[in-house]
């Protein structure tokens, strides 16, 4: 079975979600042939630099697209009018197709991870020499580049300097502050930006749609909060609840199966704190232990609603808040009168703290139980 982000990645530019500029950039270079001889591509993982990247490569050696690359003293022409034919790969011709199936001698992927030596290096840079025996160019994509050794970067730096006309370098990485200035200084950069969780909804509404499966929105919405902005994440999450194989997909599946404790309930433990019921709290606390329930997503979870009313009080008309169900909105708006700012404050600072003295407890629930009650002694002070 193939995994779903594999199964519905994105063939073409117009099929990316986000990455409007990068997709606006690369997309204007190729209708006026101006092709660079080395690009990075930045960004956290999932956001879409190895498919992007891909899809730039069936572009460039595509039959169809008809851009000449510009030639040394030709001036670009800033009037040509941007057609996809310019731009856009077909996905019918040999060399598409050779990508799409991962068998393209035109495209030659190295995982920096695991080829990080000064060796492989070598070997990629006598392969340069060699021009595309079909095809226009001959693309190199480079994963995780930051993770390349000194020698194999200084290795990798005279040929990303002047590689021959054919060849084009794409370097991704999640850490673009770990890579040598001088290769930064070679390269054409683009920072990839984490997804709306309405760009997330929108492209996870088409794959169950494709798929035939009825999802309620709010699951589609839990799933773009936790993805935090990747497309990759959400998809395997999503993967996730469809591999449990029903055909009409609940709210309560993710607190039965993933253990995602809802917003109300959520609620329901601050209220605890604030009415400094300390014995229910921590009663609450044992239930959601005792059930196998994650209690580093709960404290996630509770730290990320603090965060909300905390940002509430601040702007209701905050721009997340528009991807909020009208039921949290509500939550939100009835708890944030009960609460106030400092309160909201001290609570994150107490909770943040927990969650890093839970790495180091051998009990689970005790550094969080220390926690309620600081929580219920900061409810006995009065708000200056």
């Amino acid at each position: 079975m193939i995994s779903l982000y594999r199964k519905y990645r994105p063939k073409n530019f117009s099929e990316i979600e986000g990455q409007e500029i990068v997709v606006k950039s690369l997309t204007t270079s190729l209708a006026k042939g101006i092709v660079s001889h080395g690009y990075l591509f930045a960004g956290a993982r999932g956001l879409g630099k190895t498919t992007i990247a891909r899809i730039f490569a069936k572009a460039l050696n595509c039959q169809r697209v008809n851009y000449q690359p510009l030639k040394e003293g030709e001036k670009i022409d800033w009037q040509k009018e941007i057609k996809k034919e310019n731009y856009e790969p077909c996905n019918q011709c040999q060399f598409c197709q050779e990508i799409d199936r991962e068998q393209s001698l035109n495209l030659i992927e190295m995982d920096a991870a695991s080829n990080r030596g000064i060796e492989e290096i070598r070997n990629l840079k006598e392969s340069v020499n060699f021009p595309p025996a079909k095809g226009k160019y001959k693309i190199y994509l480079l994963d995780e580049a930051h993770m390349l050794t000194k020698e194999a970067a200084n290795a990798l730096l005279k040929t990303l300097e002047e590689p021959p006309s054919y060849i084009v370098f794409i370097l991704a990485t999640t850490e673009p502050e770990k890579l040598p200035a001088t290769i930064l200084s070679r390269v054409q950069k683009f920072d990839f930006r984490r997804l709306s969780n309405s760009q997330i909804v929108s492209r996870l509404k088409k794959i169950i749609q494709a798929e035939k499966i009825r999802i309620e929105e709010r699951i589609l919405e839990k799933i773009a909060l936790l993805a935090e902005g990747s497309m990759r994440d959400a998809e395997s999450l999503l993967e996730q609840i469809i591999s449990l194989g029903q055909k009409e997909i609940k709210e309560e599946i993710l607190e039965t199966y993933w253990g995602i404790i809802p917003l109300n309930k959520i609620d329901n433990f601050l209220n605890f704190l604030i009415e400094k019921k300390t014995k229910e709290a921590i009663e609450w606390l044992e239930e959601r232990y005792n059930q196998g329930q994650n209690l580093n997503w709960f404290l996630t979870s509770f730290l990320n609603y603090l965060r909300w009313l905390y940002l509430y009080r601040l702007n209701p008309q905050w721009k997340i808040f528009a991807n909020f169900s009208n039921d949290d909105l509500r939550l939100i708006e009835k708890t944030v009168k009960k609460i106030s700012q400092e309160k909201i404050n001290n609570l994150i600072k107490i909770f943040f703290e927990v969650q890093q003295k839970m790495k180091y407890s051998p009990l689970p629930t005790l550094p969080i139980e220390i926690g309620i009650i600081e929580a219920s002694d900061l409810f006995c002070k009065r708000d200056l």
